[in-house]
Parts: C-alpha cells; structure tokens; sequence
C-alpha cells in the first residue's frame, strides 16, 4: 500500500513535468500500465499465501521461501520490478518520469522535485524490501493448517499448475517491458504529444497569448489563446 502511494505520486509527476520531449509524460503513462501489471500480480501473490495461511499480518508468517519456492520467486521477482530494478519494467517508466523532471522548464518543476521525488523511490523500495525480508526470508513462522482432531499438520503446499500458468504470463510482460519498452513507448509519444499541446500553453504564459472572456458583469477571465496547428 505505501508503495503504491509512492507509485501514484510519480505518476501525477511526470504529468507535470511538461519537458519538450514529453519524457515526464510518457514516462507516467507506461508507469501506469507497468504498476497495474506489478501490483496485480503482488495481489494475486499475497491472495495465493492467503489461501494457505488465513492471515494478511507480516507478523504471523516469515521464512515462506523454505515451504513455497516457487511463491517466493514470483513474489521476489514482481516485487523487484515494482521498485524498479534495472531491466524489469518498473524502471522504464522511473527514469523517464525522473528525466522529464530534470530537464522540466523553469517555473514549472526542474531539480528541485526530482531530488525529492528520488528520496520517493528509495522509501518505495525500502516498503517492498522490509516485507520480502519479513515474509519471504528469515526464521519460518507458518500458521498450523487446520486438521482433523489426530491429524499432523502439513506443510503448507507450493504454487499449483494453474497458479504457475496464472502469473507466469505477468512475469513474461515484467521482463519485456523491462527489456525491450520501445514498441510501447512509440505508440504513447503521439497521443501523449496531444495531450501536453494544451496543458503546457496553461503552464507557459510564453507560448501563448490571452484573450479575455466575459464570465459575469465586471468580471474578466485570461484564458490561453491555443493556435489551431497547435491543436492539430
């Protein structure tokens, strides 16, 4: 949950970023698509340990990795994109928010807010890394399955088939987001491109002049003039 706050605060970011290049926008655009893949996938993780553990509380399960490897790669795995190492898909979308940042023109956003939206990531991985460590690694603490009265408890049960087969697509998109994002980011430059036309005219009283328009008697409104090839 903390992370994801931290994701959704990068977004609205790069959507202010309003750099020449669009860099901040289209880097929050194919965050979004790479946190909806991230965190479905760490809900369909934490779902699947329900299952077997009746509990949500970090407190009451550690050292799964002995009992469930399988759960424990997919979670490490989705968990290490969704804090954007390099060559999984969280990260594309992190460095072009953060370049966008950057190079933002003055006034608007500039270094200041990527220094801070950089402290942003390191708590977003700090979030991710304390669970892993918590649930993950460290001493095993299972909840007991519930048995029949002189039954022994078994172990908890790894990863079906069909569970297999339902995140091993996801970490597939994880990969070649992370990989290879280019045909993605091709087909965002062009509508992206549309949308900041007319939000960085807002941002920049420079590109464009005003014209004023009457709301109620006495009272006047500037508004951007927003040239029609601009529009186009």
């Amino acid at each position: 949950a903390y992370s994801s706050i931290a994701h959704l605060g990068f977004m609205v970011l790069g959507l202010f970023a309003l750099d020449s290049r669009d860099l901040g926008a289209v880097g929050s655009t194919i965050y979004m698509v790479n946190h909806g893949i991230g965190t479905g996938a760490l809900f369909l993780c934490a779902g699947m340990l329900y299952e077997r553990t009746r509990t949500y509380e970090m407190a009451a399960v550690s050292g799964v990795a002995r009992a469930m490897p399988v759960w424990a790669f997919f979670t490490v795995f989705f968990a290490f994109g969704s804090i954007g190492l390099p060559g999984l898909n969280g990260f594309v979308g992190e460095f072009l928010t953060l370049l966008g940042t950057f190079t933002s023109p003055d006034g608007v956003l500039g270094v200041p807010y990527a220094v801070f939206a950089g402290v942003g990531i390191i708590l977003g991985a700090v979030y991710m890394l304390v669970m892993i460590g918590k649930v993950v690694l460290g001493p095993v603490k299972l909840p007991q399955q519930p048995t029949l009265p002189g039954e022994t408890p078994a172990r908890l049960a790894d990863l079906s088939t069909r569970e297999i087969a339902a995140l091993a697509p996801l970490a597939v998109l994880v990969l070649l987001l992370g990989m290879y994002p280019a045909p993605v980011l091709r087909s965002l430059e062009a509508p992206v491109a549309r949308l900041t036309a007319e939000a960085r005219q807002v941002a920049s009283p420079r590109v464009a002049g005003t014209h004023s328009i009457s709301a109620e008697p006495g009272v006047k409104l500037a508004l951007p003039t927003i040239h029609r090839q601009d529009a186009e």
